[in-house]
Parts: structure tokens; C-alpha cells; sequence
């Protein structure tokens, strides 16, 4: 089985350098996605602030940490889904921008929300995440879902073949 990954993009400081979480990974190799939830927005915007290097955000924004399990760079202990992961690649499109990916070695989810750990069910609904849409301002909440089924090909042979 292929490892599971994950892609973070890492926009220019407006100082027109790498901002440190870019920097930090280039250089550790190692970090974590912390996956954002309806009440930490507010939190996850201030961490986004242009302040000066070496300035911890995350102090800034009020937030707690715990450590990981199998990485260095500790979660946010709010939230409620944490990738840990270790670098893989990096891409960049334009100066002090940056694609990372890197291979999940563990992942974290609050227990609050797993309800088959055996299965790997977690009420996804109940975790109430956000994600980021275009440009630096914009966010969507997921609350807006529907499901389909995933047709076989013998079902879409048939189908048509109906029709």
C-alpha cells in the first residue's frame, strides 16, 4: 500500500521571503497539519499574521500544544485532527512560495469524535472544520454535504446499455 500524503501550500510573507512554518519544514523535514475547526478560526487567522521572524504565533494566538507521537514539532492540542508528517517533496511556482508534501506517519483525531476506532468511523459532521478556498481571505465551512454512490463499471455497462 502507497503511503498516505498530504500537501500544504505555503504563500510569500509580505516581506517577500519564506515565512517561517516553510522555513522550519525545509530545514526540520518534519511537521504537522493541524486541521482547523468552526471555533478555532479566529485563532488560525491570527496565526496567519505577517509578524517578524522568530515570532511564535501560536503564542500569539492564544493556542495550546501536545505533544506528537511520532514527529518533533508539537499539535495545536485543539484541534480536532492532526497529521504528523515527515517531508517528502516541495515544488514552488513563484518566489517564496511553496508546495510541501509529506508523508502522514501518524495521525491524531479527538476521541470525542471517533465513534468506531476498529472501523476507523469518525463523525466527520460533528468536527465542524473549515477549509481554505482561493486566495488569502476566503474559507468555507463543510457543513454543506451530500453522498453518492460510486457506480461499478458492470453498473454503468448495464446503464447504458438500458438506455
Amino acid at each position: 500500500m502507497p503511503p498516505a500524503v498530504a500537501m500544504i501550500s505555503v504563500l510569500a510573507h509580505p516581506d517577500q521571503r519564506l515565512k517561517d512554518t516553510a522555513t522550519n519544514i525545509l530545514a526540520t523535514k518534519e511537521f504537522v497539519i493541524n486541521l482547523v475547526s468552526e471555533p478555532l478560526a479566529e485563532a488560525m487567522n491570527i496565526t496567519c499574521i505577517d509578524a517578524p521572524p522568530g515570532m511564535n504565533e501560536l503564542e500569539l494566538a492564544k493556542l495550546k500544544t501536545a505533544s506528537s507521537a511520532r514527529v518533533k514539532p508539537p499539535r495545536v492540542s485543539e484541534s480536532p485532527v492532526a497529521y504528523e508528517c515527515r517531508f517528502l517533496t516541495s515544488l514552488s511556482f513563484g518566489p517564496n512560495q511553496v508546495i510541501i508534501v509529506g508523508q502522514i506517519v501518524h495521525a491524531y483525531v479527538d476521541d470525542r469524535f471517533v465513534r468506531d476506532a476498529a472501523r476507523g468511523l469518525i463523525d466527520t459532521p460533528e468536527l465542524k472544520l473549515i477549509g481554505g478556498m482561493h486566495g488569502a481571505r476566503w474559507y468555507a465551512k463543510l457543513s454543506d454535504r451530500f453522498a453518492m454512490d460510486r457506480p461499478t463499471w458492470a453498473e454503468w455497462v448495464r446503464q447504458s446499455q438500458a438506455k
